[in-house]
């Protein structure tokens, strides 16, 4: 029963950040968020399936064909494939290490954790576009 509820509380959270990220959002426009809170709500938008709000943290091509090979795979008519897809972005969690300044934008460092795991080490770069934080391409740190 605690594994469900735990399960469950999660899901809540992130319905209700999506519902947040639609509600502080004009647009596809943030209002004041850093650029950590930028790469977190980019996650939590992938994680609701909500591609559209995903690209609007987002500034180059690079970033919207990231996007759309995430969708295309949870769009597949393999059932099994989605099934994990799903289920690793209903678990993940962006955990922000360091933010430096490089030039005029910003390197984001953070881990993705998977249902507890942490499996990825993750670089972000972003710029500032019309006052919005944006992502401009994700890499793997090694």
């Amino acid at each position: 029963m605690v594994g469900k509820t735990r399960e469950q509380m999660r899901k809540i959270l992130i319905l209700a950040a999506t519902a947040l990220m639609f509600a502080c959002c004009i647009g596809g426009r943030s209002t004041g968020q850093g650029p950590g809170e930028t790469v977190q709500e980019f996650y939590m938008a992938l994680a609701g399936g909500e591609y559209a709000l995903a690209e609007s943290f987002c500034d180059t091509l690079h970033m919207k064909g990231y996007i759309e090979a995430i969708r295309q795979v949870r769009e597949q008519n393999d059932s099994t494939v989605d099934a994990i897809v799903s289920g690793i972005l209903s678990t993940i969690e962006v955990n922000i290490t360091d933010i430096r300044k490089e030039g005029e934008g910003k390197t984001v460092f953070y881990e993705l954790e998977y249902d507890g795991v942490r499996t990825k080490k993750k670089i972000a770069t972003l710029a500032q576009e019309e006052g919005a934080w944006r992502i401009r391409e994700i890499t793997d740190r090694h």
